[in-house]
């Protein structure tokens, strides 16, 4: 009989957001510090997030202005500590606030896709793993008093377009 004492995951959300290219806008170094790992700011130019099915509250929302992810780098370059911050609007009006902080594993292949290289592939889930947290209207209120984690994969389309896409699940506790 398999432990009920562990956390569960409830499929909520897939959020996309669209990445600039590289031969267009890299990432702005911002310095580097005291411990010796690099500061960036990646421009995120569009984004979405849209309820999985049956999830309630069934939501889709859009960029509404800027977003962008104030990334570190370690200076092993093997791990990528990611803080991005968001605001999008709902179909019906509404605002959310979305926010994330988690680490990517710099694979040879994400290192690619972050790089512009010609070469660069669609990556495997689970090199990106994050935290979301919510600030929403009164209507989406609920999502702030839950926890949340997400993997991701960098998605590399036909023409080089470049996003990353994440499957957001509400963590739910035990019930002995």
């Amino acid at each position: 009989m398999a432990d009920q004492t562990y956390l569960k995951l409830k499929p909520a959300f897939t959020f996309k957001a669209r990445l600039p290219r590289a031969e267009v806008e890299l990432p702005r170094p911002i310095g580097v510090l005291s411990t010796g790992s690099q500061k960036l700011f990646i421009n995120i130019k569009a984004l979405s997030l849209v309820s999985a099915p049956g999830y309630s509250p069934a939501l889709e929302a859009h960029t509404l202005i800027a977003a962008g992810d104030w990334a570190t780098t370690d200076p092993s370059g093997k791990f990528a500590r990611l803080d991005v911050r968001a605001v999008a609007a709902t179909a019906d009006g509404e605002h959310v606030n979305f926010e994330y902080v988690g680490i990517i594993t710099m694979t040879e292949a994400i290192g690619k896709v972050l790089s512009g290289a010609a070469d660069a592939v669609t990556t495997r889930w689970g090199d990106l793993v994050v935290t979301p947290r919510f600030e929403t209207s009164e209507r989406y209120k609920e999502l702030e008093s839950k926890v949340w984690v997400a993997s991701g994969r960098f998605i590399v389309g036909e023409k080089g377009e470049r996003m990353v896409e994440y499957r957001v699940s509400e963590v739910v506790g035990c019930q002995e």
